[in-house]
């Protein structure tokens, strides 16, 4: 933050010439244009970086060629397809874009933050927000503003993304982050289309139309879905997550607690399939006390997981239920409840289940890059991530053959394909399965008849 105010403060006092005068105010009030846009303190420091180099290097944006922008960024382009251009590259053509159309620009960022205010209000994560809003700047950096968009340019920006080597789910996320915004400005409830023709003389309409969209998905490759942990890799992991427990509580180091919260972290992980993200806002309110049968091994009967949500809706409410299969881990996580967690409780904490050292809730970026260290300690191979352990969730659940709809509803699914995938579900399986419910269909009819 400081270099950032350094580098505003150094082209302010170096402008001797109305023209420096007026590139410090742009550089100024598209600073506070990133800051409503909900960039990130470093994504701001990182952007104005890059102008304040091209304004001292070129002279006013007014004056930046395309061809000096390519000469300028290409030597940077080491190892990148073509169309997939750095950051910096990025951020100084908006900021041109924003100094020959002010008015426009502005309006294309208060539409940005509105949207930003209605994805929250629905339920959305701040880091699906910040995808959905970069695949936005990422599409306008290819075509301009939605308005001035035509169909045939989400056309070439899918060919581009296809080109760059941009993975199936990637590539849907950008289109249907597209399709959404487009529908959000559309939509008759607000004034935002009558706002851009009386500025711009544009009329907005859809552009994201199969006949753009569903080509390039094909022709996409589908990203890989990652694999489950073996037996021997999983006992590996949980050995020396609770090694390094217990050499810290051993030591009476400062880690103790933490090491013990990680431990029944990925033990919950491994016993309900849940996301890092389904973590992020868990609350102790989502945890249903058992009755019945269950509580022969655990003191919960279900948990409420907020998950992905459909296309333009709220997030899904994914409700997973303890399975005995899990008991081990289900014990585990209740002593975590009651003897590690009231050690890491802050005046942060709330009702959150899983807190940091210093007592605030835990994130998910938080999650991976924990998991990441102790795979690193444990030797074990970097494809395996913390993912991996909702993988394992749904193949061990395959193995005692639960029926596939129910696998689909406990992973919140909306394709019973996607479960076959995390589950691994190979043809002779699903084969033996059939033939199971062929004879059983047979046995009933026969006893029907008799």
């Amino acid at each position: 933050m400081g270099t950032m105010h350094a580098d505003v403060s150094l082209l302010t006092a170096s402008s001797t010439h109305p023209r420096d005068s007026r590139s410090a105010s742009l550089v100024g009030q598209w600073r506070s244009q990133l800051l409503q846009l909900h960039f990130t303190t470093w994504r701001i420091d990182h952007d104005l970086q890059a102008v304040h180099a091209c304004l001292h290097d070129l002279g006013p944006p007014e004056r930046w060629s395309q061809a000096a922008l390519r000469a300028r960024f290409i030597r940077r382009r080491s190892g990148r397809a073509v169309n997939d251009a750095p950051l910096e590259e990025i951020a100084v053509r908006r900021f041109q874009r924003f100094a020959l159309r002010p008015d426009e620009s502005a309006l294309e960022a208060e539409i940005l933050a509105a949207w930003w205010d209605r994805l929250l209000v629905c339920g959305r994560k701040l880091e699906t927000c910040e995808k959905y809003r970069d695949a936005i700047l990422l599409f306008g950096d290819a075509a301009g503003p939605v308005w001035r968009a035509s169909m045939r340019s989400l056309d070439v920006f899918g060919a581009q993304r296809v080109g760059a080597g941009c993975a199936r789910e990637s590539l849907r996320a950008s289109q249907g982050a597209i399709r959404r915004f487009i529908d959000f400005i559309v939509d008759p409830a607000d004034e935002w289309a009558e706002r851009i023709l009386r500025l711009t003389g544009c009329r907005i309409r859809q552009i994201a139309t199969p006949a753009n969209t569903l080509v390039h998905v094909r022709s996409c490759p589908e990203g890989t879905v990652g694999r489950a942990f073996s037996d021997t890799e999983l006992r590996r992991f949980f050995a020396h997550v609770r090694t390094v427990m217990e050499s810290a509580t051993s030591a009476h180091r400062k880690g103790r607690w933490t090491a013990a919260r990680d431990y029944a972290l990925y033990q919950f992980m491994l016993a309900t399939g849940a996301r890092d993200s389904d973590l992020d806002g868990l609350r102790l309110s989502d945890l249903s006390p058992a009755y019945g049968e269950t509580t022969r091994f655990s003191a919960f009967e279900q948990v409420d997981f907020l998950g992905k949500s459909d296309p333009g809706g709220p997030a899904k409410l994914r409700m997973v239920q303890s399975i005995e299969l899990f008991a081990s881990q289900w014990a585990t996580f209740e002593w975590y409840l009651h003897v590690v967690r009231p050690r890491l409780i802050g005046p942060g904490s709330g009702d959150a289940v899983f807190l940091s050292e210093r007592g605030h809730p835990l994130r998910a970026n938080d999650i991976s890059r924990i998991f990441r260290d102790y795979r690193c300690g444990a030797s074990l191979p970097g494809e395996l991530h913390a993912h991996c352990l909702r993988h394992t969730f749904a193949v061990r659940l395959s193995q005692i053959e639960v029926d596939l709809g129910i696998i689909q509803r406990l992973m919140g699914h909306n394709s019973e394909a996607t479960t076959m995938r995390y589950a691994k579900l190979a043809p002779p399986f699903m084969r033996r399965r059939l033939l199971d419910c062929c004879r059983r269909q047979r046995r009933e009819s026969d006893a029907r008849a008799s």
